[in-house]
């Protein structure tokens, strides 16, 4: 080994994160060389990264050679030593970096059996944090990525191994692994479940939208977590191209599997598998039904997360609804005696999108119910159907209730029925109420979308308690001709006001009251009152937002009114 000669007359030194050349004699350099030998592993470190810069290739590594030659006898800590030794190399003389890599990887064999959880886990940190300075192209980093995979034995190992690969994938390291996502499918075959499900995570983290065929296979491992793991990848991948795979994922133990593929299902329009959906509304499913997530803890007690068995009926009713499934209608109505309260409301919600007529008067029977949530949903449905025999009920619902969403889809319900008359004595007899009557009023009929009803909301701009209310339900009606109606609010001694005015004109699409709104952004002198928390700066920025919308140049309009 030619380390004595002396080759260069410069050190180099980094000092504070700067690369310093140093010049030195011969007789400093030889003594540096000497230091390589001292027991002491941070003088050996110190002075190895001194020298790196005077030696030349064949010195440096055969140095590392001959070091992890010597790893054997001394153990981890001296390997960690020449890995440092490596990267010190690596930083200074990056040139040798896909011979460092071959070095080590013709070497390093005879310690896979007594250190492998150690060199996975320094070099899996690699693999993310500094291999872009250890090869020189993703070639080489597939190259190493292979060389690292085949020599993985423990379980430990495999999961380190599986961090880093999509760690490197999603911290977009300069050097991609082009054969990560490959070796991380070879990893599902595994006998150790964990290792499987490390795989299955890591590989959904790197957004793998069209399953590998071992993913697929995986839906029928005989682990509940693994079988989880793999649906998530076929709820996520093209339902027209799994749809089969998805309708087998409705017979699965597992019941929150059941119900991914029931929503995933109906998400996507697959009509044709509604039958199977409806087999999962049998209560003679469930009868010797025993929660086998509980065996499980690694899963944790999913029934309890998503509602067992009741969630998985729940959503096979939407789902039918969702798909228009009529021929299924009895299966569905039979849930309006169920003794679940969300089983009745959900199949009310169906029932309402399947058109099922004929079960306007058993629901119609839910608007004495003493279930708020029952009534609402029943005044709903009752409107959507256009149930006009239930008109006086609904006046009534009107003038005996005090609950928001039931005033609210009785207003509903009564303006598709087209009964204009009975809104208007609903409105009559509420401007002689309070304040706080009179905004949720408004709100209503906001909601409710209901513009021939526009001019009540015009009177109540006048007065400044109900202001804000009526201005935002001017601007949910969309009645473009009120914006002049609003815009006289621009100034505004109330900042909230000025808020609810700029961003329903916008809404509105109001763009003639452009220059007005721009005034606001510039005008350092606008009044702030009567709302604590919107000073002129929150003012200015609902502006700024709306002028955006609008693609206004700012800048030039404000130059424009200068000079005017």
């Amino acid at each position: 080994m030619r380390m004595g000669v002396f080759l260069s007359k410069y050190l180099v030194v980094t000092l504070c994160g700067l690369v310093f050349d140093i010049q030195i004699t011969e007789d400093d350099y030889n003594d540096l060389v000497r230091q390589l030998s001292d027991k002491n592993p941070t003088i050996r470190g110190r002075v190895f990264n001194k020298l790196v810069g005077c030696w030349e290739a064949d010195d440096i590594l055969d140095l590392i050679s001959r070091s992890i030659e010597s790893a054997k006898q001394d153990g981890n800590s001296f390997l960690t030593e020449i890995l440092s030794q490596i990267k010190t190399c690596i930083i200074n003389r990056k040139e040798l970096g896909s011979e460092l890599v071959e070095i080590f990887t013709d070497k390093v064999d005879e310690m896979c059996s007594w250190s492998e959880d150690f060199l996975v886990l320094f070099f899996t940190r690699q693999i993310n944090q500094h291999m872009g300075g250890l090869v020189k192209d993703t070639k080489t980093c597939e190259v190493f990525a292979k060389w690292l995979f085949g020599r993985l034995k423990s379980h430990s190992a495999k999961r380190n191994f599986i961090d880093a690969i999509g760690d490197n994938f999603l911290d977009k390291s300069p050097l991609q692994i082009p054969n990560g996502k490959e070796l991380l499918v070879k990893l599902l075959k595994d006998t150790d479940t964990k290792v499987k499900a490390s795989a299955l995570g890591t590989l959904y983290r790197m957004d793998v939208r069209d399953p590998y065929k071992e993913i697929v296979d995986l839906t029928k491992d005989s682990e509940p977590m693994i079988r989880l793991s793999s649906a998530r990848y076929l709820v996520r991948a093209d339902a027209e191209k799994f749809g089969d795979k998805l309708a087998g994922l409705l017979n699965d133990e597992l019941l929150y599997i059941r119900m991914l593929a029931v929503e995933k299902i109906a998400e996507n329009g697959l009509k044709q598998y509604s039958g199977q959906i409806a087999v999962l509304l049998d209560e003679r499913l469930y009868t010797d039904y025993k929660p086998i997530e509980k065996k499980f803890a690694i899963i944790g007690d999913i029934e309890k997360i998503f509602g067992g068995v009741n969630a998985l009926k729940k959503s096979a009713i939407a789902a039918l609804g969702t798909l228009g499934s009529k021929e299924f209608v009895k299966e569905v109505g039979n849930f309006l005696k169920h003794d679940n309260i969300s089983l009745r409301l959900e199949a009310m919600r169906s029932l309402a999108k399947l058109r099922a007529f004929e079960y306007i008067p058993e629901i119609g029977s839910f608007l004495k119910h003493n279930e708020i949530q029952l009534r609402v949903e029943a005044i709903k449905f009752l409107g959507e159907l256009g149930a006009v025999e239930y008109i006086d009920e609904m006046v009534i619902i009107l003038q005996s209730e005090n609950h928001y969403d039931i005033q609210l889809e009785a207003v509903r319900s009564l303006h598709l029925f087209g009964a204009k008359e009975y809104i208007e004595q609903y409105i009559d007899s509420t401007k002689k109420l309070d304040t706080d009557s009179i905004t949720t009023l408004l709100t209503i009929l906001g909601d409710v979308k209901a513009r021939e009803f526009s001019n009540f909301a015009v009177e109540c701009l006048a007065d400044e308690k109900c202001r804000v209310r009526a201005i935002r339900t001017l601007g949910d009606m969309g009645i473009k001709r009120h914006a002049k109606d609003i815009a006289i609010y621009l100034r505004d001694s109330s900042a909230e006001v000025r808020i609810a005015t700029i961003e329903e004109l916008g809404s509105l699409d109001a763009v003639e009251y452009t220059k007005e709104i721009a005034e606001l952004v510039s005008d350092e002198t606008v009044v702030s009152s009567g709302w604590l928390h919107s000073p002129p700066k929150i003012v200015k920025e609902c502006a700024l937002k709306v002028l955006k919308k609008w693609n206004v140049d700012i800048k030039q309009l404000q130059k424009e009114n200068k000079t005017k």
